[in-house]
């Protein structure tokens, strides 16, 4: 087992803004063939050619939130993927929809 702190090369703080719910999808075009780009940012990449929450992510990986965080906004900050912003209804609430796969998701992992 390999900590998290590890996979993200100590880093702990993201460069991006990432809610648990935010959707990220990847960029189809994109070589990845920077040294610096770990098995987990493969990983990410592949999993977002549909588009996945961050939580989602984490889950994925086996990671903490936070964690997962770091190494998803590596991928932004390389263009690999993007951040797709979350729309809120007129009450300021998600839409529908998108409270329906959080709650599938969640289900699927338990």
């Amino acid at each position: 087992m390999v900590r998290p702190y590890i996979r993200t090369g100590g880093r702990t703080r993201p460069t991006q803004r990432l809610g648990v719910e935010t959707l990220i999808s990847a960029h189809r075009h994109v070589r990845l063939d920077t040294p610096r780009l770990t098995a987990d940012h493969r990983l990410i990449w592949l999993t977002c050619q549909t588009p996945q929450s961050t939580a989602e992510l984490a889950a994925r990986l086996g990671l903490p939130i936070g964690a997962a965080r770091v190494l998803i906004a590596d991928l932004v900050d390389l263009g690999a993927v993007r951040v797709h912003e979350n729309r809120l209804t007129a009450e300021h609430r998600p839409p529908l929809e998108l409270m329906i796969r959080v709650r599938d998701r969640l289900h699927d992992l338990v």
